[in-house]
């Protein structure tokens, strides 16, 4: 019973989705004081937040695209794309 991993385009699809919830996290979810209401919870929270900041939304959404299509989506490999992965955690 060994496992074989496949061709990197096999997983592609699903690497580009948890690429981009990263994105999502480290552009959008970062931004959000938790710490200021302790009545709330983290998704109250962060729904205020969506609400009340429209326009920096679009703009962290535009950097986020940008990010996903010159990136991510170019990736041809795993060591590139765990590259670039790795780079938006630091």
């Amino acid at each position: 019973s060994s496992i074989i991993i496949q061709d990197f385009k096999k997983y592609k699809p699903s690497l580009l989705y948890i690429g981009l919830v990263d994105l999502l996290f480290k552009h959008l979810h970062e931004k959000v004081d938790y710490n200021n209401s302790k009545d709330q919870s983290w998704t109250e929270c962060f729904a205020i937040y969506i609400r009340n900041n429209d326009i920096i939304l679009m703009e962290y959404c535009s950097k986020i695209l940008k990010e996903f299509e010159q990136d991510l989506f170019v990736c041809e490999d795993w060591i590139e794309f765990f590259d670039v992965l790795s780079k938006t955690f630091l």
